[in-house]
């Protein structure tokens, strides 16, 4: 069953989906095909039954990692069918989809942000600050070397491998030249250039550190909140998020509760004679 995997992953790469897609297709088809191996279905994934996969699914906790796992095998299956016409059916159209309610920003205190950076050992120091000041995924982070980085701005390789521009942050500019090598930082701090591994590691970290459960993302949510807050705009809080749409921004101008109420309480009261 590799053997259709790895057939399956190369057209990935040949119609040009990003590596992180790539690599993430990967590990969801070999985890499924060694669970199904391993209860007797010796053939994996590719003679995987829809009751099979519903209960593959159900055993993961986060519903968004349920929805991903089920878009990854859908994928699959239609390049099995469709594209690459290997096998005769797909058994996703007995899964069911599996909704993910709409994502709360959850943007880290300013003060236990800073508290973070004060006390953290290298690596997840350099990761809060990349994510509070200048708001980098965990993608990014694992991506970005010296040779990123410009005058007075940060080229970024973001999601789907588009390119990206973030203006430099004096603290961001005094972090990064702590380091003098040209591998990615987070390898010169000490840690690993793997998403997943700054997501998994560094969110146990945190949790050590402070006793509140923290992900290095929520950092990006940190500065997406604090520059909608200092501007009062959603198209520059977009443009610095480097959001495609600005639909992906609104959620956290819920958060500005403060310009929210002097907004409303503002309105003049139209009631009262001229």
């Amino acid at each position: 069953m590799s053997d259709l995997i790895d057939e399956h992953l190369e057209w990935c790469e040949e119609i040009g989906l990003s590596p992180n897609t790539i690599s993430m297709r990967g590990y969801v088809l070999r985890d499924i095909d060694r669970h199904l191996v391993s209860i007797g279905v010796v053939d994996g994934v590719e003679a995987a039954r829809p009751s099979e996969i519903r209960h593959f699914i159900s055993t993961k906790n986060s519903r968004a990692w349920r929805h991903n796992i089920r878009n990854h095998l859908n994928a699959f299956f239609v390049w099995a069918t469709v594209e690459a016409e290997i096998l005769d059916w797909s058994p996703m159209g007995k899964v069911p989809r599996v909704r993910v309610p709409a994502r709360v920003p959850k943007p880290v205190d300013g003060h236990l942000l800073n508290r973070i950076v004060e006390e953290s050992i290298p690596v997840w120091r350099l990761v809060a600050i990349l994510g509070g000041w200048a708001g980098l995924r965990d993608c990014e982070i694992a991506r970005l070397s010296p040779a990123d980085v410009g005058v007075e701005s940060l080229r970024i390789l973001g999601k789907g491998d588009k390119i990206g521009e973030v203006d430099l942050h004096p603290k961001v500019r005094n972090e990064l030249d702590r380091y003098l090598g040209e591998e990615p930082y987070v390898v010169q701090a000490g840690g690993r250039a793997d998403p997943r591994w700054i997501s998994r590691r560094g969110g146990e970290y945190y949790k050590t550190l402070t006793g509140k459960r923290i992900t290095p993302h929520m950092f990006r949510h940190s500065f997406i909140t604090g520059v909608l807050a200092a501007t009062g705009n959603l198209a520059t809080a977009q443009a610095a998020a480097r959001h495609s749409s600005i639909t992906s921004t609104v959620g956290y101008a819920a958060l500005v509760n403060g310009e929210r109420r002097r907004g409303i309480l503002a309105l003049p009261d139209h009631a009262d004679p001229a």
